[in-house]
């Protein structure tokens, strides 16, 4: 897995920082994804870091804040809803001005906006068990991953019905301006 300081392994990531650093600054609708939410944290001033928790791996609740009642963006994601989370970092700490759309429990942000339009989220919105198969496949054995992906393949139905109007959401905030 890549994180946000690997610049020696992926060259490509300065230039993404820069590239989402100038989107928020230029007010891009910008979605950003696990590693990109990350990366979006990092670009605007934040810090991000290993989870003390250790990894963030299945499905999940999204802890929607009260800040996501006023988002466009979030108007379909009902209380209660689920995503893949499969990661070793998260945000540490926010950049200035970061509105919290979303987080664990224990307080891990799991969906933010910086700026005016750009969002990130450190779920997956956009996979099913079969590309978090391959991850798995990719990685060291780890407990659990099995029936990770197990119940992601059971939730299918719920998963679509969630991910695919926010994503027809963003679609359109993006193609209107």
């Amino acid at each position: 897995m890549s994180a946000v300081g690997d610049d020696d392994r992926h060259p490509w990531l300065p230039a993404t920082r820069d590239l989402l650093r100038a989107a928020v600054d230029e007010a891009v609708p910008t979605l950003a994804v696990c590693l990109g939410h990350q990366l979006l944290v990092a670009a605007c001033g934040g810090r991000v870091g290993r989870n003390p928790a250790g990894k963030q791996m299945g499905l999940l609740e999204v802890g929607l804040t009260e800040a996501s009642r006023d988002e466009h963006l979030f108007a379909s994601v009902r209380p209660g809803s689920r995503a893949v989370q499969w990661n070793n970092d998260i945000a540490l700490a926010l950049p200035p001005g970061t509105v919290t759309l979303a987080e664990t429990p224990e307080g891990v942000p799991q969906a933010i906006r910086v700026g005016e339009c750009a969002w990130g989220v450190q779920f997956h919105p956009e996979v099913d068990a079969d590309i978090v198969a391959a991850w798995a496949a990719d990685e060291r054995p780890r407990p659990g991953a099995p029936e990770a992906i197990a119940a992601i393949r059971n939730a299918a139905g719920e998963l679509e019905a969630t991910w695919q109007p926010f994503a027809a959401a963003f679609s359109a905030l993006a193609s209107s301006t």
